[in-house]
């Protein structure tokens, strides 16, 4: 009967105690990992309390050492739930990888909380210690923590090869092929470890899971070696875009990726030197070839539409170099400052050289010559018609004369609009360069700025030619020598053009 008197009285003496633990026991056994890593110096607190009051429980080591083994074993269940081989490798690996740190951190904190807590007890005179093995307290979450870093590993390994693999990598090599190959054996990989059919977290399939990972790394290294060939190979002989490759290094630069593969790709900035000088010469090419015919937009004027043609290539070259600026040390090399000099030769020939020729030759030749075609009579006959351009700038008195006694013996006259498409044309071009900030003359600008006004009245004498010409087909032989002379005076004010 005594004996069951003292049992009871440590029942309840737990019973007491442990229930104000009874909200961060509730955490441990149902919260996340993330709310289990925040309770458990809390509890380990509260353990250290009951410890330290409780007579029955402090008389009592096995009890204690089965408590803790027991909530060792709970914590290592929850991180086991949330850390599932056959799912993890399913989230994306950034994901993925964030969970199994907060599982490592949840058995870190477990063990590390442990020991401040056992030496916080060690510190206080006449409190009974904690003299558990902690080897055996703490030997699954140290196996699991392991377990836990190769997962990692694995998930980081294929981080790496998701960012390195990706499209940017494709578009700039054009070895999409080869690139999807190395991308799937990485994936089959992953695959056999997520098949792996016993619970890695259990010590007794230790042997197995440690013959499968380190198949696994050797795969990874021999995929990895693989992947630095092709990355030789691309930036050596493939490159298709020195601007787009220079991004992919900058971009590579700032992400983590696997770090033979990170060091290989610090040395073919060299490599995008070349291929930029390769750029720099077709376009050189691409000018010479075509500077005297260019490919001009559809109705783009001529000079207009060359200056713009110059300015792509300019605008191709340049994109690169501004790029390169972004490693300071890049430019200073000696291959850096070949292609400097060799993009600096090009820029003077096509502003130099091209562009502000052209515009210079184009105002010379249309300031004065678009003053002179809008002094022109607008309206003008079939025998002017038939002058030739140098022959009405000479025209001469007597030829004067000679076509004005032509027309005194017609009536029947074919008047033309005598708006010259060259003012069309320099109009046109005088709107277009002034759009992409050629410095236009003012004389021609304000031609320019006139056009509507011009286009108003050129269909308005067409109007009026349509009913002069209908007015006097409709008329009959009798009738017209009856208004011979009317029509003869009304000729005479449509002469004056």
């Amino acid at each position: 009967m005594l004996a069951f008197t003292k049992s009871h009285a440590q029942a309840k003496d737990y019973v007491k105690f442990l229930s104000t633990l009874e909200r961060q026991l509730k955490n441990i056994n149902k919260g996340n990992l993330t709310t289990i890593e925040e309770t458990i110096t809390s509890l380990l607190n509260g353990l250290k309390l009951v410890w330290t009051i409780s007579r029955h429980i402090n008389n009592n080591d096995d009890k204690m050492r089965d408590l803790l083994t027991d909530l060792t074993n709970e914590i290592c269940d929850k991180v086991n739930a949330k850390v599932n081989l056959k799912t993890i490798f399913n989230i994306k690996p950034d994901v993925a990888i964030d969970l199994i740190t907060i599982g490592q951190n949840v058995l870190e904190k477990w063990e590390s909380q442990y020991i401040v807590t056992r030496g916080e007890l060690e510190s206080e005179s006449g409190v009974k210690r904690w003299d558990y093995n902690i080897g055996q307290l703490f030997a699954r979450s140290r196996y699991m923590r392991g377990i836990l870093t190769e997962l990692k590993e694995a998930c980081t390994i294929r981080k790496e090869f998701v960012t390195l693999l990706g499209p940017d990598l494709k578009a700039i090599t054009g070895s999409s092929d080869q690139i999807d190959q190395v991308s799937d054996r990485v994936t089959e990989y992953i695959h056999k470890l997520k098949d792996f059919p016993m619970d890695i977290f259990k010590e007794e399939n230790k042997e197995s899971w440690d013959n499968l990972f380190r198949l696994f790394k050797q795969n990874i290294e021999s995929v990895e070696n693989d992947t630095l060939n092709l990355i030789n190979s691309t930036f050596s002989n493939e490159l298709k875009s020195s601007e787009g490759a220079f991004t992919l290094l900058l971009k590579f630069k700032n992400i983590r990726t696997r770090a033979r593969i990170e060091e290989q790709l610090t040395k073919k900035y060299e490599d995008v030197l070349e291929q930029y000088k390769k750029e720099l010469n077709k376009m050189e090419e691409l000018f010479n070839t075509s500077k005297d015919n260019p490919p001009i937009p559809k109705n783009t004027p001529p000079i207009a539409g060359a200056i713009i043609w110059a300015r792509s290539i300019f605008g191709r070259i340049k994109a690169p170099i501004d790029q390169f600026k972004q490693n300071e040390e890049l430019l200073k090399s000696d291959k850096g400052k070949d292609v400097t000099n060799k993009y600096i030769e090009l820029c003077k020939k096509l502003e130099r050289e091209y562009e502000n020729k052209l515009f210079d030759q184009w105002k010379q030749q249309n300031t004065e010559k678009a003053i002179r075609l809008l002094k022109n009579m607008i309206l003008i006959d079939k025998y002017e018609k038939k002058l030739t351009k140098k022959q009405r700038k000479n025209l001469q008195v007597d030829d004067e004369q000679q076509i004005k006694n032509m027309r005194k013996e017609d009536v029947d006259r074919n008047y033309l609009i005598n708006f010259s498409p060259e003012l069309k044309v320099i109009i046109r071009e005088a709107q277009y360069l002034d759009k992409i900030g050629k410095d236009v003359p003012q004389t021609i600008i304000n031609i320019a700025l006139q056009e509507s006004n011009y286009i108003h009245h050129v269909d308005k004498l067409e109007q009026l030619l349509r009913e002069y010409r209908v007015a006097i087909s409709d008329l009959k032989d009798v009738e017209k020598d009856l208004l011979q002379q009317q029509i003869k005076e009304m000729n005479i004010f449509m002469d004056k053009g």
